[in-house]
Parts: structure tokens; sequence; C-alpha cells
């Protein structure tokens, strides 16, 4: 059944007349007749019996016509929500991030916001940042979060550039770096062609890389087991950590960094949840550069 027939047995039974409930209706005595037989029809019972007196609604009908009053409630409260007509932005956002950005950037950031807009849901699907473009183009996300030159095509907004460390369990020099066994860990291959540069300008010699593992937390690890150094960005891995960071520089001097973009696709501006999320993620646009946002 359509809206407009749980609307029209709404309006009957509340009327108990055709002739007033054509009036509310805005149609004409026998269209909403012709209306009434149609629903009949398609429930494949009577609704009312018409007689002189007015209606007389059958069990069928009786039953039928109070879940009609149910039924357009929920539809006009849920149509009060989604138009905006309440003071919060209630939806669901879905998102992307890459795992490192999911465990030590989102928490504070989301948290965040759900003081400003309690209602709102997040949905969060961890990505490797060269999917998170076509996670949202594909309409499998409405927004993600990236390290490096990703999601181009969409907009996008610079949160934070973050300074490359090398980082060990000891005090090192950028000389005794160079000589250093390194782990490496499963990073972007954006981030990864970027420090293999940095490492072939500054040295002029092959990294020695002696482990390559899944993800940030186990290259800690075993950085924080002697194993070797390692070059992350940001500072967030000082949390659970005792390890000692080496800032690193191009041999120009300029500070060598990595961007952390916000991406979102352009239609969704329409929504008035992820429009009011977008306004929050803009004042956060353009952080200062000290490693890594804390919410």
């Amino acid at each position: 059944m359509k809206t407009e027939d749980w609307l029209t047995l709404s309006v009957i039974y509340r009327t108990k007349s055709l002739s007033s409930a054509a009036k509310e209706l805005f149609i004409s005595q026998p269209a909403l007749t012709i209306r009434l037989q149609n629903i009949e029809k398609e429930v494949g019972c009577q609704i009312a019996i018409r007689s002189n007196k007015g209606l007389l609604f059958t069990p069928e009908g009786e039953y039928l016509s109070m879940q009609s009053q149910k039924i357009m409630d929920l539809i006009n409260e849920t149509l009060h929500h989604v138009q905006g007509t309440s003071d919060e932005d209630i939806g669901i956002i879905k998102i992307v991030a890459p795992s490192t950005i999911a465990k030590y950037f989102l928490p504070a950031l989301l948290l965040q916001y759900k003081k400003l807009s309690p209602e709102t849901t997040f949905r969060l699907e961890v990505v490797n940042s060269s999917e998170v473009e076509r996670a949202i183009t594909a309409c499998k996300a409405y927004c993600g979060f990236v390290h490096g030159d990703y999601c181009e095509n969409l907009p996008r907004l610079p949160l934070s550039t973050m300074r490359a460390y090398a980082v060990c369990k000891q005090p090192l020099s950028l000389e005794e770096l160079k000589e250093m066994p390194i782990i490496l860990h499963n990073t972007s291959k954006y981030t990864q062609d970027n420090v293999q540069l940095w490492w072939d300008e500054t040295f002029h010699t092959p990294m020695d890389v002696r482990m390559n593992v899944k993800n940030l937390d186990i290259c800690l690890s075993m950085v924080d087991s002697g194993f070797g150094a390692a070059i992350v960005f940001g500072d967030y891995y000082m949390d659970g950590h005792t390890l000692h960071a080496l800032p690193l520089n191009h041999p120009d001097g300029t500070p060598f960094t990595r961007q952390l973009w916000f991406a979102y696709m352009e239609e969704m501006e329409a929504s008035h949840c992820m429009n009011s999320f977008l306004k929050f993620m803009k004042e956060h646009s353009h952080s200062p550069d000290t490693g890594v946002i804390r919410g």
C-alpha cells in the first residue's frame, strides 16, 4: 500500500464520513469512494460498510484503520527528523580510513563531534589510503581520511602536516641511522615511495631493511625490542612506547612531512547531517604543524 492509502484510511477512520474525509483530502467524494474500493481490492477484504447512517467498519477495516494512524504517526515523525525540523542532526555518517588514522586519530575527533551532535551515528570501515577515493566514488562511504596525495579528484580538506621521525630504542644521530637495520610497516605506496626517495637523496646508499611487518603497532614493538629503527610520521606513537625520536629533514633543511587529508562526496553537502559534519571538519582544517591533531 502507498502512503496516500494509509493516509486515506487514517482520515476516513477519524472522520467516520466519506464527505468529510474527501474535503480534508482535497478530492471529490466519488474519487474517494473509488480509492477506498481499490484499497479493499488490494487487501482482499471489505473495510467499511456504507449506509444511510454513515460508515460501519468491519473488524478487518477497524484493525487496518487503527494501524494506519500508527503508520502515519511514524512517517511524520521520521520526516520531522530527516528534514531537519529538530535542532539535532540525526543520521548515519559512513567513513572510510586507514587503520592508523582509525586507531590514533579518529576516536578523539569523532567523540568531540558526538558531544555536539549526540544523535549522529558513525559507521567506520578500515581500508588502505589508496582505496579511500574508490570507496567514496562508489557510494560505499560519504567521506574518508587519508595520508598523502590521495583523493585528488574529490573535495578535500588539509587537517595536519605530520613531521617524519626516525625512532629507535636508544638515541641516534642521522649518521647512525644510515647504518641501522630498518623496520618497515605496511603503509601506503605513496608513503613508501616518499620514504625511499628521502633515504636515497639523504644517504645515497641502500636501506638495510631487516623486517617488513603488517602494521605500525608491530613495527613499534619491534623497535622497542631493539631490532632496529623505523621511520614514522606524527608523534602519536609515543603513547605506550619509550622510544627516542629524531626529526628528519630533507637535504635542503626543510622538514620531511606527510599531509593528513579529509575527503568527502560533494553531493553530500545537501544532507543536513553531513553538512553539519563538514562544517565541523572545516573548523579543524589547516591545523598547526604539531605532529598530529589531538581532538
